[in-house]
């Protein structure tokens, strides 16, 4: 993986962070973004939104010198505990879904998942090719 996909995803965890906590982070201010699947509980905090990138690079020549493009697929995982109740959690996963759409993706319809009594989640995914003259706004 070339470090131009490293770097994409790492604008597109800062863009969606920052855009997402300007629109909601007054009323969820413990919201907390992560790339890491099981963060240290010390640092976990409800609503915690996951970002599970899964992008490839595409357009190779025969002797991989140049990449045409990235296929950016993102699976997004919102959980929230019990003081947002699934309304808060379903709000924070759709003004995801808000910021996702506004840098082009194409997004599934999040569905819920319930993980136990004191939490609930909510899933989906967002897809988008990215190539190199792409604004990522």
């Amino acid at each position: 993986m070339s470090n131009w996909v490293y770097t994409t995803e790492n604008r597109i965890f800062t863009i969606i962070e920052a855009r997402t906590t300007k629109a909601i982070g007054a009323k969820y201010p413990d919201l907390f973004f992560t790339r890491d699947p099981e963060p240290d509980s010390a640092t976990n905090h409800f609503p915690t939104v996951y970002l599970n990138f899964r992008s490839t690079e595409d357009g190779n020549t025969l002797v991989n010198e140049e990449i045409e493009f990235i296929d950016s697929n993102v699976v997004v995982e919102v959980t929230g505990g019990k003081s947002q109740g699934q309304n808060g959690t379903r709000q924070v996963a759709f003004e995801v879904v808000e910021q996702f759409k506004k840098l082009g993706y194409t997004v599934s319809l999040p569905r819920v998942i319930v993980t136990g009594n004191d939490t609930n989640q909510l899933v989906f995914e967002a897809d988008r090719q990215i190539g190199g003259g792409d604004s990522l706004g």
